[in-house]
């Protein structure tokens, strides 16, 4: 079951990196001192109007493990108009492992539009809830 879920989440990852366009309402982050150039220019692409470019610098803030991203992917988790840009927010979320977004996941889990986020989420949030537990 376990191993069901991965490959579920795998392909879900597979369709956010293939992701096509849709609006995101535009905010400004701001730039803390000390985050990389990369990291930056992907905190500024969660703005962008294309879903995929969205979709992908969710993708290298999991992977840089962005801690300063936590904010604007949570915001990008909850409003974005196309649910693979969600769910690529939850995931790299995840690979952040910031655990003060395990909130905002489980409810996203549970009041999404889109039964796919839900589940998505769901299992991120069930993982999320490991490392909550492993660092107390």
């Amino acid at each position: 079951m376990v191993r069901h879920r991965l490959v579920i989440l795998l392909g879900i990852l597979a369709v956010v990196l293939s992701v096509g366009s849709a609006g995101f309402a535009k905010e400004n982050y701001d730039n803390p001192a000390g985050m990389s150039s990369a990291d930056q220019k992907s905190i500024t692409a969660l703005q962008s109007a294309k879903a995929e470019a969205r979709a992908e610098a969710a993708q290298k803030l999991g992977e840089s493990a962005c801690k300063e991203a936590v904010d604007p992917l949570i915001q990008v988790m909850q409003r974005d108009n196309d649910y693979r840009v969600r769910m690529s927010a939850g995931l790299a979320l995840l690979k952040i492992g910031d655990t003060k977004a395990l909130q905002a996941i489980k409810e996203q889990s549970a009041n999404d539009a889109n039964k796919t986020v839900r589940t998505a989420l769901a299992g991120v949030a069930r993982e999320m809830a490991k490392l909550d537990l492993a660092q107390r």
